[in-house]
């Protein structure tokens, strides 16, 4: 149906047409009726206009009659007495136009049983027809209409029958008087024939007898019009079918719904379809289930018939049909004669949860969480629309008692001209047709308003009012027996609000008729969460009819709920839902027979059940509309049963749900700290996104690693931590939200304009809003590190922002709102203003909580002190204290009066570290208080303990406590005393324990006196770190991200420095006696001028407060046990401290480093430093407590890294750096010493470190990348540590790492420094140096791994582990000086040294040559030098032509010890093993101080001293053992070119050949040679590395360069693709930016290949640079591959086309090769020709073939290489030809002509008006052409030849 104001307005104009016509008027025309019939002129009545209408389309084929029907009365036959069915009707034609159709009587037949199944009742038939032993009772209609005379239609009536104006005719087997005129089922029908355009045929109804018949019965006035019938005529093929249109419908419904009902839009002979020249009108519907099985008819399920044009179907859920997924259903629409037409509809149902019907009686209504019931939390919900029916019309208000008279309503619901129903209204006092005496308040079809039923003013069959006629008819109780004799049931408000409304009862059809429409305040804006609620009541009987044989159960009511707008003036509907049958007390009974369903009833009748639902509407669906309504539709497939109520139809939207609220800590009496909040699954649909889903579209918004736009730190550690490796992945789905916040105008009511400007970023500049990150992930909206949490429903789903420190722009006396939107404000249509769909929360205000104690000066409590620091010496105070705590209903601070508190005279350190022993376990004063606080059973113990160990306070000041006192008095006996307080948990009239959220649960602490004299270690020179600081990047790995947090003081938060020591150096301190010390200087210091800081003569013991060492914490004494003592405390005084005049040293003792309770490296441990304050010879404070923090470095550890952020050598987190392990060390509890775990620091200059950069079988995917440390400046003496410039790619340090100070022997204050150690001399004291970072004792390289930079690293000694296959060759390289090739030896695994040939010994220990460990021959090492290149020919087999190669040349073995193996050089290795092929392991550096080589495995043999040591164990490029003098270049000069990569780290060969004459290298290994070249515009390889790249330890030859320069700008991290490690290993290939033929030779195992790229500016002819010569290694038998550029072998060949290339195998015998071929890019019809046998092959990926060895001269290649990505990167016309018989012309600009001659001249073919950059002129014959080009930019003509 259309909107019915639009229906209003379009049928109210005919009929104001027709007024005109009564009066004369000729405009229009009427619908006309030519049989002789009696006429009458009919006049309206004054409410005429004023009737709800139903409107349905008709599509008619005009050559045809098209039969229209009333359904309520073609169904029906009551005999005399029973006029209920003998209705007012009038048929009549509209058309504003002119000219009608004709409409005429139409009769048809039904029997008694038909009309039963549909619900209706034959009780008078007009016809009996055999049938058998039985017979068919049936009613045939006839023609009793009359004709009236100013409509042309057709009218009958019951007035019109019993006055006699209707004439007598036959009715079949009716013969008395009374039938001879007709009944009511002969007018239901008539037969539309003539069609015109624009033809409405109308039907007017009436059930009521107030028409007037005028004496003459000429006249007759109308009735009040129960309804109207709107039949708009359209020509069949506008039907959706007959155009081939399929309608889709999308239905939500209950997951635990037992059944759906599917309502198509129109009867089946509504619908018109072709089938070639024929044209089909359905008869009937067939439907298909999630196309499963056939297409079924329609039936009803109820009952076991199938119904005439049945359009409604019932589907049974748990076959097909499935609860717990989506499910489609597809009709058809068969023809009268069994043709079957087209699928014309598609049904989509979508299960949803919480939608099924809930009884009353099951619905808590007092859960304000309770999704069911919103009208109960309407902080969450705001109400829209509602329908309650109870007509509070100009506020009137309604009753709240019952009387006979206001029981039922003669009014209807809304007026015709809103037409808020289709169905006719029941009115009160207007007289309807009587049935047998009476008439009554139910008639099918029809509805009534009523305010209860079968209660005491509205029995059954009791009168409707005091004069009125009509009387109460209602199901249940009439026919429900004694069970329901007296139930009763009244409307939604009565039962809510204990006042009367009404509610809506019909008698419900067979047709999908709006039962009410519900109209919407204001607009829906799209993904809002819209929450629909209704209540149904059955009201029809309770079981089956007793004189029903088959006991078919009624209907239980059924309806559909549509969300319906208007858009461009047109009705559109934007959702559905279905709410299955209502709840019976036998669904889940069994129904199969009559005697099943004769045993049922149902108990849940006359009571009211709820049904509810939610959705959301996309932003793109709503976009445009407006006048948004919700159409609640009968949804029943027949009318037995259908009798209900319904009441309080509801439809509300969820509210934004953002606000502000304090946040942090809620002991601040200040607003400091807010917390956006909001509601994550509000959030999430009005942003339109769905749950554990990838974001897309606009709001996939959010990347990794964009510096542009950089993610916050804590969410990059949250995905670090979460998704390692999987980060790019993980951050799809977050997306960016944005908060702000409005000032609200009270007086006004509204939201300023504009946002609140604030500095959200704390970076000076004010911002609009603040930007935070959503995840469609809920789990990951943890890294907010949301605090709340009591782990209800409401809180679950409760998100907040980071917290913000903008408390300062907040006033608590102001209102504001707060407001979320999905884009930043002012773009991408997100308004600044607040408009109508942004989201904005409730008003709030921010409240606080005022001071937490008072200070008097007297007893009575008025005189309060100023400031605690104004107390005196010798006065007494009382001490006050305040609790507050947060309202839950208000959400603001209420104070409590004489709240009781826990009071210690101490400090807040104290309160938190000193501990008492209750039942053999030890608490903390904080701990024990608080079980004091909220433990009855255990209370008196903990007080007692408490009372034993430190006393209860006298005013003589002895005593620590004052127990479960609002106040007390205090007497200051010393010039600075420290009072603590605990409010208690349970407090005075509060009868339950208070939320920890709802109150600040921090101790007090007031400083009587003024704050106490104080002192600080650390570095004097420099300040505490900012904190945060803007400039520092964020750390990706903090080692400690949880608290507590080695610097912060966990009693007050204050900073902490800290001391980096190794355990291995207390140990020195310690043990043998040695009375070592640590001297750590003094940071700051606050007293008075006379005040010093001194060691006390009994305070001396050091005790651990805090650790992240859990262990540590188990042992019960673990903050009480002594681990060191303060030994001397120096102050001099002044203002500022400096290293030599303010230190304090400290002794550790043996607790510190026991083996099961001591410290533990890689954990930190926060220390307590008792001290006095003295004023000359009087001490004036004596409970002083300073603290440090103690990181325990480890000896060993082993490099961790990431690939990507994390290669920050200076990092502590566990993502750097781990403890190493004896496994790995090659060890025997070394590394392991101290315990397993790996918890570590970074090096200090006593740690031993591991590089282990393989991780997780990719080597060098993990690797530290060092960086110059510079101070900050002159004034602030610490390193920055900021990598600039290259942090995305390094990652950063450990936030404030450089702050640390480090725990040296030799140096006082700066490493290397001017300053001695002044406590050296003592042989086991340590000093405290500033952090010094990039260093380490010494460093293992393992294989397969890297470090950057080595020029930056500060070490003594370097290990380098080679390991690499036996029985092949190897060029290598040494990034080590002192190397010589004696060094190159190998365990012979007899002894107990290492592995056979693997050198699997102690990492750190040094390796010394002996005969017994050690030989050269078991397992054999062999070596050799490169020598030179020469030319060497190839003559193809038969020709005289001539091919050059390159010819290598490697020496003979040689065995010299001595010959130094100089870093930027090469050299050859080679290993034989026996008995194994597992890698060998050789390890550099050796310490031999000479070398005895043996010729054979017997006989004596030559000692050499070694001359070429110098430097041995250090890298070439590297500084000196202090940091200093870098060497940071590297000069080689070699013979024949053979270079070796110096580097402990990866070269860049592009920036190594980068302005030499060559730009080709060769790496010759056991497999042949790898060619790679470097161009400009393109890297290719023969092997599968990374061209542009060289691995550490690798050596290569670069042809004829005799020398080379290495700098450190050279050094690179391995490349992400291609083959890592030294180039005998495997991977994948490289990346390839050109197009490749890969051609590759194997034999036995060995091979080679050759590469043929596509460049379309390359030279056919062999260039350097631009080609590789294959270079011929001679040693290795392997076949090499080639193809020929001119005369030229290449390894690689860069050509424009493919076309007769040679190709060829050299090797040094014809054994047969295989040849693999792999294409990629744009190589496309490749094929190898044969030319001996004539063989043509197409070289497919992955083809292979054997072919000779040695072959030269017989086979080519074909083929074509597409290159328009090298013709735009040249930038001018390019031919080419790419096809047999084609020329291509490209250009990178549009090409307006191109013109083809022939060798003379001759114009062939010309192309004209191109505006395009390419072109191609084909159908040429073989031959040389010229092609002229023309552009905008250019004329260019050139030669191609055609192939």
């Amino acid at each position: 149906m259309k909107r019915n104001k639009i229906i209003y307005n379009k049928w109210l104009r005919p009929l104001l047409l027709s007024f005109a016509l009564l009066a004369g008027g000729s405009a229009g025309a009427w619908g006309q009726y030519t049989d002789p019939k009696p006429e009458i002129t009919l006049k309206w009545n004054k409410e005429h206009n004023n009737v709800h209408t139903q409107e349905k389309i008709i599509y008619v084929d005009p050559s045809s009659p098209r039969v229209l029907a009333i359904p309520e009365l073609n169904i029906n036959t009551r005999p005399t007495g029973d006029d209920s069915y003998n209705w007012f009707v009038h048929w009549y034609v509209i058309n504003s136009n002119g000219k009608t159709g004709t409409i005429k009587h139409q009769s048809f037949t039904i029997t008694a049983t038909d009309a039963q199944n549909r619900g209706g009742s034959i009780t008078l038939p007009n016809q009996e027809i055999p049938n058998g032993s039985t017979t068919t009772k049936q009613y045939v209609t006839h023609d009793f209409f009359v004709k009236v005379k100013n409509t042309g239609g057709l009218l009958w009536s019951n007035r019109l029958k019993d006055e006699n104006v209707i004439p007598e005719g036959n009715n079949g087997t009716l013969t008395e008087a009374e039938y001879k005129r007709g009944l009511g089922i002969d007018a239901a029908s008539i037969a539309y024939t003539d069609f015109q355009e624009d033809d409405i045929v109308y039907c007017d109804v009436s059930i009521y007898k107030d028409g007037q018949l005028s004496t003459d019965k000429q006249t007759y006035t109308e009735p009040t019009l129960l309804k109207r019938y709107k039949h708009v005529i359209r020509n069949m093929n506008e039907c959706p079918a007959f155009k081939g249109n399929v309608e889709t419908q999308e239905f939500d419904f209950p997951n635990k719904a037992k059944s759906i009902n599917l309502a198509m839009p129109y009867t089946p002979n509504n619908y018109f379809w072709q089938s070639g020249p024929t044209t089909y009108q359905g008869n009937k519907f067939t439907y298909q289930i999630n196309e499963e099985g056939s297409f079924q008819e329609f039936k009803l399920v109820t009952k076991d018939a199938k119904l005439d044009l049945q359009q409604n179907q019932k589907i049974i859920i748990g076959n097909a049909f499935k609860a717990s997924q989506d499910n489609t259903v597809k009709v058809k629409v068969i023809s009268n004669n069994g043709v079957e037409g087209p699928v014309v509809a598609i049904f989509k149902f979508h299960p949803i949860e919480n939608a099924e019907f809930v009884l009353d009686t099951e619905l808590d209504k007092d859960d304000l969480n309770n999704d069911r019931w919103p009208r109960g939390n309407l902080a969450k919900y705001e109400q829209i629309g509602i329908a309650d029916f109870d007509q509070r019309r100009n506020d009137a208000t309604i009753p709240d008692a019952i009387t006979k008279d206001n029981n039922m309503s003669d009014n209807p619901v809304g007026s015709a001209s809103t037409a808020q129903t289709s169905y006719g209204f029941i009115r009160k006092n207007g007289e309807s047709l009587l049935t047998n005496g009476s008439c009554f308040t139910s008639y099918p079809g029809m509805y009534g308003l009523f305010r209860s039923a079968n209660a005491e003013h509205s029995k059954d069959k009791s009168e409707c009012g005091t004069n009125a006629k009509r009387v109460y008819k209602w199901i249940t109780p009439r026919l429900g027996g004694t069970s329901y004799s007296n139930a009763t049931l009244f409307d939604r408000t009565y039962e809510v609000e204990k006042k009367y409304g009404y509610f809506y009862y019909i008698d419900a059809t067979d047709e999908p008729g709006t039962l009410v429409s519900v109209p919407i305040d204001g607009t829906i804006c799209g993904n809002t969460e819209l929450t629909v609620t209704g209540w149904i009541a059955d009201m029809t009987r309770p079981g089956a009819n007793s004189w029903d044989t088959n006991k078919y159960l009624p209907l239980a009511p059924n309806l559909n709920v549509l969300l319906k707008a208007l858009k461009n003036g047109e009705e559109v509907t934007l959702h559905r839902f279905t709410t299955g049958d209502a709840k019976t007390s036998y669904d889940d009974a069994k129904k199969d027979t009559p005697s099943d369903r004769e045993k049922l009833f149902n108990t849940h009748l006359m009571q009211w059940q709820q049904f509810h639902y939610k959705f959301v509407i996309s932003d793109e669906k709503i976009e445009g509309c407006t006048d948004f309504y919700l159409e609640v539709q009968n949804n029943e497939p027949h009318t037995d049963g259908a009798d209900y109520a319904i009441d309080d139809i509801r439809i509300f939207k969820r509210k934004p749900e953002v606000a502000i609220a304090q946040a942090g800590d809620l002991c601040d009496t200040d607003v400091k700290t807010v917390r956006y909040i909001t509601s994550y699954s509000n959030i999430m649909t009005v942003m339109g996104l769905t749950r554990d889903t990838e974001v897309t579209g606009i709001n996939a918004d959010v990347k990794w690693d964009d510096p542009k736009d950089p993610l916050p730190q804590e969410l990059k550690d949250y995905i670090n931590v979460n998704y390692s490796n999987q980060q790019e992945e993980a951050v799809k789905y977050f997306t960016k939200i944005y908060y702000s916040v409005y000032r609200y105008d009270e007086k006004t009511g509204k939201i300023v304009d504009k946002p609140e400007e604030i500095d959200y970023n704390g970076d000076g500049n004010k911002e609009l809003y603040r930007v935070s990150y959503l995840s469609t992930r809920q789990k990951d909206m943890d890294w907010v590190n949301q605090s709340s949490g009591t782990g209800s429903k409401d809180l679950q789903d409760i998100i907040y922002s980071m917290p913000l420190d903008i408390g300062q722009y907040f006033n608590p006396d102001r209102l504001y709102v707060a407001r979320i939107s999905t884009q930043p404000l002012g773009t991408n249509g997100e308004s600044v203003n607040c408009e109508t769909c942004s989201l904005v929360g409730d008003p709030f205000k921010i409240s606080v909580a005022e001071d937490r104690f008072h200070i008097y000066k007297d007893n009575d409590m008025k005189a309060e002190i100023e400031k605690p620091e104004y107390a005196e010496q010798g006065s007494t105070y009382t001490i006050a204290g305040t609790f507050q705590y947060i309202d839950k209903e208000t959400g603001k601070w209420t104070t409590l009066n004489d709240a009781k508190f826990d009071w210690f005279i101490g400090s807040l350190n104290d309160f938190y570290t000193a501990k008492v022993t209750v039942n053999d376990r030890e608490y903390t004063i904080h701990e024990a208080l608080n079980t004091i606080s909220t433990q009855q059973d255990s209370r008196h113990s903990f007080i007692k303990a408490l009372m034993d160990k430190f006393g209860v306070y006298q005013t003589n000041n002895t005593g620590k406590f004052v127990f479960d006192t609002n106040s007390f008095d205090y007497t200051m006996v010393n010039k600075y005393q420290l009072i603590v307080g605990l409010p208690r948990v349970a407090q005075g009239d509060i009868n339950m324990e208070l939320a920890e959220e709802l109150y600040c649960t921090e101790p007090i602490e007031i400083q009587l006196g003024g704050t106490p004299p104080t002192i600080d270690p650390g570095d004097p020179d420099v300040p505490d770190p900012k904190d945060p600081d803007p400039d520092d990047p964020k750390d990706p790995d903090p080692k400690d991200p949880d608290k507590p947090q080695p610097d912060k003081d966990p009693a007050d938060g204050s900073h902490v420095r800290s001391v980096r020591v190794g355990l291995v150096q207390i140990q020195d301190m310690v043990n043998d006696n040695h009375n070592g010390t640590l001297r750590i200087p003094i940071h700051a210091r606050t007293s008075t001028k006379e005040q010093l800081f001194a060691k006390a003569n009994s305070t001396v013991n050091i005790t651990v407060c805090e650790t992240s060492d859990q262990e540590f914490k188990k042992q019960t004494n673990w903050s009480t046990q002594m681990i060191a003592t303060l030994e001397d405390l120096i102050d001099t005084g002044g203002d500022k401290p400096n290293w030599k005049q303010h230190y304090f040293k400290i002794k550790f003792n043996e607790a510190a480093i026991n083996k099961t309770n001591g410290f533990r490296e890689g954990f930190w441990y926060m220390v307590n430093i008792p001290y006095i304050v003295k004023e000359g010879d009087k001490t004036v404070y004596e409970n002083g407590v300073m603290k440090f923090t103690l990181k325990i470095v480890p000896e060993y550890v082993t490099w961790v890294g990431s690939e990507t952020d994390m290669h920050n050598w200076n990092n502590d987190g566990a993502n750097h750096w781990r403890r190493s392990n004896d496994t790995e060390l090659y060890t025997t509890n070394v590394a392991n010493a101290n315990g397993t775990h790996e918890d570590a620091y970074t090096p200090m200059r006593f740690t031993k470190v591991t590089i282990l950069g393989n991780k997780n079988n990719k080597a060098y995917a993990a690797y530290p990348h060092l960086y110059e440390l510079k101070k900050q400046s002159t004034t602030l003496p610490i390193l920055n540590m900021n990598p600039t410039g290259k942090d995305v790619e390094i990652g950063a340090a450990t936030k404030n790492i450089e702050y640390d100070l480090l725990a040296d022997p030799d140096y006082e204050q700066e490493l290397f420094g001017n300053s001695a150690n002044p406590d050296k001399s003592q042989g086991h004291s340590y000093s405290c140096v500033r952090f010094y970072g990039n260093t380490c004792d010494e460093i293992y390289i393992k294989p397969e791994s890297e470090i950057l930079h080595t020029e930056y690293l500060t070490y003594n000694t370097a290990h380098v582990d080679y390991e690499m296959d036996p029985n092949r060759w190897y060029m290598l390289a040494s990034p080590l000086k002192g190397v010589v090739s004696g060094d190159m030896y190998l365990p012979t695994g007899t002894g107990n040294v290492g592995k056979y040939a693997r050198q699997e010994t102690p990492a750190f220990g040094e390796i010394n040559y002996d005969n017994t460990n050690y030989t050269r021959w078991k397992p054999a090492v062999y070596m050799r030098g490169w020598d030179k290149t020469a030319a060497t020919v190839v003559r193809p087999n038969g020709s005289t032509n001539v091919n050059y190669g390159i010819k290598g040349s490697w020496s003979n073995l040689y065995n010299d010890v001595d010959v130094p193996f100089t870093p930027g050089t090469g050299f050859s290795i080679g290993t034989k093993t026996s008995g194994t092929n597992s890698k060998v392991l050789f390890r550099l550096p050796k310490v031999d101080k000479s070398y005895t080589y043996y010729g054979s495995t017997s006989g004596s043999g030559n000692e050499t001293t070694l001359k070429n040591r110098t430097g041995n164990g250090r890298f070439y490029i590297s500084p000196d053992e202090k940091g200093q003098n870098a060497a940071t270049k590297c000069t080689a000069s070699s013979t024949g070119g053979m270079f070796g990569n110096p580097f402990m780290s990866h070269l860049d060969m592009t920036k190594f050949l980068n302005g030499k004459s060559q730009n080709t290298y060769y790496i010759m290994t056991a497999t042949g040679t790898t060619t790679n070249i470097l161009g400009d515009e393109y890297s290719i390889s023969t092997g599968d590395a990374d061209p542009n790249y060289v691995a550490p330890l690798q050596s290569f030859i670069v042809k004829d360069l005799a020398s080379a320069i290495f700098t450190t700008d050279m050094i690179a991290k391995a490349p992400a693709t291609g083959k890592m490690g030294l180039r005998s290993a495997t991977s994948s290939p490289a990346d390839e930016n050109l197009p490749q033929l890969r051609i590759t030779a194997t034999r036995d195992g060995v091979r080679n290949t050759a590469v043929v790229a596509g460049l379309v500016t390359a030279s056919d002819n062999y260039v350097e640079g631009e080609d590789a010569a294959l270079l011929i290694n001679e040693e290795v038998a392997a076949p090499q591959v080639y193809t020929l550029a001119g005369n030229q072998m290449m390894a690689i060949n860069v050509t424009p086309e493919l076309a007769e290339i040679p190709l060829g195998i050299y090797g040094k015998d014809a054994t047969p090769v295989e040849l693999s071929f792999a294409v990629s890019g744009a190589m496309k019809n490749v094929k190898l020709v044969d030319k001996q046998t004539g063989k043509r092959y197409n070289v497919t990926d992955g083809l292979t073939l054997t072919v000779p060895g040695n072959t030269s001269g017989r086979y080519v290649l074909n083929g074509s290489i597409a290159t328009s990505n090298e013709i735009i990167a040249q930038g001018r016309i390019i031919f080419y030809n790419s096809a047999s018989g084609r020329i291509d012309i490209s250009s990178v600009d549009p090409l307006s002509e191109v013109t083809v001659y022939d060798i003379a001249g001759r114009a062939l073919r010309t192309l004209r008006n191109l505006n395009t950059p390419t072109a191609s002129v084909e159908h040429l014959a073989p031959g040389i052409y010229v092609v002229r080009a023309e552009s905008g930019s250019q004329v260019v003509s050139e030669k191609v030849e055609v192939k």
